[in-house]
């Protein structure tokens, strides 16, 4: 059953064991230019260990659950809910910043009505690092993550920024919630198909921090990974693998020409992503094997 529309905005938040960082989500949700009796907020707990009592936000807010593991199935059960024009999702994990609704919306309100889904810029927040290592690992996720304006060019934006017309769900369906990566992409390539098209909008901003270990860059390495083999043609998968095999070479140029950084922070990066390429392409193989794709 589909809500009535109630407000102009809903904004969407999945979480999953990362209520520290939810929070502090909520909290730039809070302060924002957009008038606050105009969006509303639903977060979906996915399964998370433990739940925090939430505080009172100036902004009308849901707290839902869902057991299904996977943040397509949580988005799903917010659709669901939602009662704003546009849906603005974000992730449990980015900070908005303050102006984050107003020019999204402005943007896709500006667009013709072919343009279903406007993606917006996520910043890469980069700390004062205190060794080499930690600065490339920080150089890593600032160079090579989140390059919403690159994808927006093949067609697809990621959900840590994506502002979505509310009746294009009407059209196109609900997330592939099947999916534990990649979900974004592959509602984007089918509104594509059915004629809609995505815009980008760099005024729309919102800031995930940069990941200083390797362990993270692994986790969400082996995710993707596994989850973009998991699903579609087996040729289509094999064809993935086969191009995982080959050596890094785009990865590795883009971080050569990453400006004002030092030599040796970019040296050090560099071997960050040629120690990430036999993880990504090892659980690409133990996903098509009959494996079980990672959550997180």
């Amino acid at each position: 059953m589909r809500a009535k529309i109630q407000y102009d905005i809903t904004v969407v938040v999945p979480v999953f064991n990362d209520w520290e960082k939810c929070l502090e989500c909520l909290d730039t949700l809070g302060k924002q230019t957009f008038p606050v009796e105009r969006y509303e907020v639903i977060v979906v707990d996915n399964g998370s260990v433990n739940v925090p009592r939430l505080q009172t936000y100036p902004f009308h807010m849901s707290l839902l659950s869902c057991k299904t593991p996977g943040s397509y199935a949580a988005r799903n059960v917010a659709v669901e809910r939602a009662s704003g024009r546009i849906l603005a999702f974000t992730d449990a994990d980015c900070l908005a910043d303050k102006s984050w609704l107003t020019n999204g919306w402005d943007c896709i309100g500006a667009q013709p009505d072919a343009v279903g889904i406007v993606s917006g810029r996520v910043a890469v927040k980069v700390t004062d690092a205190n060794s080499l290592w930690k600065s490339a690992l920080q150089l890593h996720d600032a160079a090579l993550a989140f390059q919403q304006d690159r994808y927006a060019k093949r067609g697809y934006g990621l959900t840590a920024n994506l502002f979505i017309r509310r009746e294009l769900f009407n059209v196109i369906g609900l997330f592939n919630e099947k999916r534990l990566s990649g979900g974004d992409a592959e509602y984007c390539f089918r509104a594509k198909n059915a004629g809609l098209q995505l815009s980008h909008c760099t005024e729309a901003v919102v800031y995930h921090p940069a990941r200083d270990s390797f362990t993270a860059l692994a986790k969400k390495a082996r995710r993707v990974a596994g989850g973009r083999v998991r699903h579609g043609e087996y040729r289509r998968r094999i064809r993935g693998l086969l191009l995982a095999a080959l050596p890094p070479i785009m990865p590795l140029a883009r971080l050569a020409k990453y400006p004002h950084t030092p030599m040796k922070v970019k040296l050090c990066s560099l071997l960050i992503v040629l120690g990430l390429w036999p993880i990504r392409f090892s659980e690409m193989v133990r996903v098509l094997l009959g494996g079980t794709a990672r959550r997180t």
